[in-house]
């Protein structure tokens, strides 16, 4: 007997916390993003922006799936074209500015933000058991009148999933490209080893940053803290160095700028801080000599490792302090037995590092009724959908 649930309270989320994070450790490589690590963390400090709402599927008693999302308030435009500010407080950061936003949308998507850096997110489902638990949350999508669209991004193989399940509702939907890629690495050998695969240029790069960084800075090296390590300290010494980082103010060609802000570093405490939930750990690579120069935080969930956030003091662009770090992370990776590096960007920087990428789109869902039936028709147009590949309804 399948039943679907909404949690939208903190008692809610820690009833089911045990069962959730059981669920999670069936899936090998989880993304930190889908598990209750992750969202208690991110509920807790964003509460005040976005109300939590959580979709379980049960079979009987035991938890088959986890849909962790936020609802807000939102004005969009006619095209309802979201590229950053899933989170409308996000739009204060951004370097252009939407327009024309009157709208007014009561929004569902996934709790991320840029504050969190995240921008994804997604169902936990146990394996072999993905499709039958997505008709039963698309129902539930359907039996709540609380909403008007929602927002979710995913990878173009996951869309067509959500589309097939979604063609045998009755809520109009399409699925418009995102116009972003996320990275990923198989680590499958040392970094010496994949060194070898490299171009010439790429290994003569790699030589000239540790030239580089050793006549900047004889005491230069880097190290690695995992766990109870990253302790409060740690992390304001990092966050330290993102004050001193180009990131956190405006630059030309940049899509926004990230202030270090009391959220931001409250966040990552949290998920730094949540010791007994053992589902993520936290990751802390740092290169520095005679004072910190870089340092990017991580976390791991399975055997993936998350590539939160990057930071190093501009000063010592120089030395490439990135190509260091990626070196690492990398060695850190090859000797804890982590199966993928998900640098969770989309940068040229960090493509020079992947074998592996993924295409993002966004599935806008709409309520089964004549207004929602508008938006759609009206977002189309505006925004356009990806009406040539069948991935949508009418």
């Amino acid at each position: 007997m399948i039943d679907v649930r909404f949690i939208e309270s903190a008692d809610g989320f820690a009833a089911i916390a045990p069962a959730w994070r059981a669920l999670a450790a069936t899936v090998p490589d989880v993304l930190p993003f889908l598990t209750p690590h992750w969202c208690t963390a991110w509920y807790s400090t964003f509460a005040s922006r976005a109300d939590p709402r959580v979709i379980v599927v049960f079979e009987g008693k035991r938890l088959d799936a986890v849909m962790p999302l936020m609802f807000q308030r939102v004005l969009r435009g006619p095209g309802l074209s979201v590229r950053f500010d899933y989170d409308k407080t996000d739009k204060a950061i951004l370097s252009h500015k939407p327009r024309f936003r009157f709208l007014p949308i009561r929004q569902l998507t996934f709790p991320m933000n840029l504050e969190s850096a995240s921008l994804r997110g997604g169902i936990l489902s146990r394996p072999g058991r993905e499709m039958s638990v997505l008709r039963a949350l698309f129902a539930a999508f359907e039996s709540r009148s609380d909403w008007d669209l929602a927002v979710l991004p995913c990878d173009g193989e996951t869309a067509k999933k959500w589309s097939e399940v979604l063609n045998s509702t009755a809520m109009p939907f399409f699925v418009r490209d995102g116009h972003r890629q996320f990275y990923t690495t198989k680590i499958t050998q040392t970094w010496d080893d994949y060194l070898l695969t490299k171009s010439k240029k790429f290994r003569q790069n790699s030589r000239r940053s540790d030239v580089a960084a050793m006549k900047f800075d004889r005491r230069l090296q880097s190290w690695t803290l995992t766990g109870a390590e990253v302790t409060e300290e740690k992390l304001a010494h990092f966050f330290e160095i993102g004050r001193r980082s180009w990131k956190i103010g405006a630059r030309k060609g940049v899509d926004f700028y990230l202030p270090i802000t009391d959220k931001l570093t409250e966040f990552n405490r949290r998920v730094c801080g949540l010791n007994s939930l053992s589902d993520v750990t936290p990751v802390l690579h740092l290169v520095g000599g005679s004072e910190l120069y870089a340092g990017m935080l991580c976390f791991k969930s399975g055997g993936r490792l998350l590539a939160s956030q990057t930071y190093y003091d501009f000063s010592v662009r120089h030395i490439s302090p990135g190509r260091l770090l990626a070196r690492e992370v990398w060695r850190w990776s090859w000797d804890n037995k982590v199966n993928i590096i998900d640098w969770n960007g989309f940068s040229s920087y960090v493509q020079s590092f992947a074998d592996h990428s993924d295409d993002f789109f966004q599935v806008l869902v709409f309520r089964n009724n004549l207004g929602g039936r508008m938006l759609k028709t009206l977002s189309e147009k505006m925004g356009g959908s990806l009406l040539s590949q069948g991935l949508t309804n009418d």
